[in-house]
């Protein structure tokens, strides 16, 4: 084979160097809001638990201060979570840990956003499911959390029900469920495995 023309070649690896500059650039920048993002957090902590600090001031400004840095913390996650997997560098982390418990928490994060929009969260967690498990907290948490988010950003009235229930078809499989009074999705945008 014979290439008369290298200009779609230089082109190409010119393209290929942005593409890695970039994802390097998204895994720097990330990194350097992680920073600030860890101090704020035990800050904020700290002045909750702290008694001489008014409980008027802890709800309605510490709290929700608090859970607006743990939403952009995972925001960054993600774009970092983004960055490692196109250079083939996300791992998971898998260790034994309580469900029950990491998903209290996580619905801590957004009890006062639904209070301040008038939507009831619910959590049902069936007695069938261990609460002690073996997988990825973290990844896990981040995925229950977008999955929060999207349902909090498109319901304006009603309900948000997250459900952790046994899998039918597979006995040592958890069904995550997060179902709320939302627009919804438009059936043709849904993915199927059929």
């Amino acid at each position: 084979m014979c290439i008369r023309d290298s200009t779609h070649i230089e082109e190409m690896l010119k393209l290929k160097a942005l593409d890695q500059y970039k994802d390097m650039l998204l895994a720097s920048v990330t990194h350097e809001l992680r920073t600030p993002l860890n101090c704020i957090i035990p800050m904020i902590t700290e002045a909750i638990k702290d008694d001489d600090v008014p409980a008027s001031v802890k709800d309605h400004f510490l709290r929700p201060t608090l859970n607006s840095v743990h939403l952009l913390m995972n925001i960054v996650n993600d774009i970092l979570d983004f960055s490692r997997s196109k250079r083939k560098k996300l791992r998971l982390n898998f260790s034994q840990f309580n469900l029950r418990e990491k998903l209290e928490e996580i619905m801590q994060l957004f009890e006062i956003q639904c209070r301040h929009k008038g939507i009831e969260l619910r959590f049902e967690y069936s007695t069938d499911v261990s609460s002690i498990i073996y997988g990825d907290k973290c990844r896990l948490g981040q995925v229950i959390i977008n999955l929060l988010s999207n349902a909090l950003k498109f319901t304006s009235k009603g309900a948000i029900t997250l459900s952790i229930l046994p899998n039918i078809d597979h006995e040592d499989w958890i069904t995550f469920k997060v179902a709320d009074t939302g627009v919804g999705i438009k059936p043709c945008l849904l993915y199927t495995s059929d």
